[in-house]
């Protein structure tokens, strides 16, 4: 049970990070605020990077 939660949790965050990763390139060109979509591409950097270093390989 912990293994399926730690698997979903590690999931999610990758998703997450994805997703903010994503935005912030969006963001890159329809935003003028440059320092906003810097700090929100390096939270979906972190994100992504913890959701990596949860996922256990079998």
């Amino acid at each position: 049970m912990a293994s399926k939660r730690l698997a979903a949790i590690a999931d999610d965050f990758r998703k997450v990070g994805t997703t903010a990763m994503g935005a912030a390139l969006i963001g890159v060109f329809l935003s003028d605020h440059q320092i906003l979509t810097v700090y929100t591409f390096m939270s979906g950097a972190i994100l992504w990077l913890i959701g990596i270093c949860l996922t256990r390989e079998d």
